[in-house]
């Protein structure tokens, strides 16, 4: 191989190496909020007088209050589409949880544009930095096969994921409720 052809050879291995470090996502831990609970077998209420089977997950900030700003957060369900649902401008603040709707529906409160399995999948919060994709935060989760069950971090925020026998939206997780640790991602 002549010296143009192996210099050309080199500059097209750069640049698709440099092509694939740009598609792989980054992953941030430094920010404190994480995902906190997921309920995917449904039958919570959504309000006081309405009974519904909606999926939902919790996020729960563990550090000081942190401003999600819009445009630069995510929730996804999909390795291959990490800004699937963009989460609206608000302030998280310190020890709060949130719940959002995995239901694929408008109405009160945040409701993401996908649902959850309750097979079980893979979910993440997502930071767009500095154009980039971070996962902040990601969990496959197990089957949930009862209708109060979910998976949670005990305590909140906490590496260790458990399988609550009651859910527990917007508040902490008891440790009344486990059932058994699970592994989580």
């Amino acid at each position: 191989m002549n010296r143009t052809a192996s210099f050309l050879l080199l500059c097209l291995s750069a640049v698709a190496c440099s092509k694939q470090d740009e598609m792989l996502p980054l992953r941030d831990a430094s920010v404190p909020i994480r995902i906190n609970e997921v309920f995917a077998a449904g039958g919570h209420k959504r309000a006081a007088d309405e009974r519904v089977s909606s999926d939902w997950l919790e996020l729960f900030n563990a550090g000081t209050a942190v401003p999600l700003d819009e445009g630069d957060w995510f929730l996804t369900d999909d390795r291959h589409d990490l800004l699937k649902f963009e989460l609206p401008a608000i302030t998280l603040g310190e020890q709060q949880h949130l719940r959002i709707w995995c239901d694929a529906s408008d109405g009160e409160g945040i409701h993401a544009s996908f649902k959850l399995s309750s097979k079980g999948e893979w979910i993440a919060l997502v930071h767009l930095k500095n154009g980039r994709p971070a996962i902040v935060d990601s969990v496959s989760f197990p089957a949930q096969t009862r209708r109060r069950m979910s998976t949670s971090r005990y305590p909140d925020g906490a590496e260790n994921w458990v399988k609550a026998s009651m859910a527990t939206p917007g508040a902490a997780n008891a440790s009344s409720a486990i059932q058994n640790e699970v592994a989580g991602e």
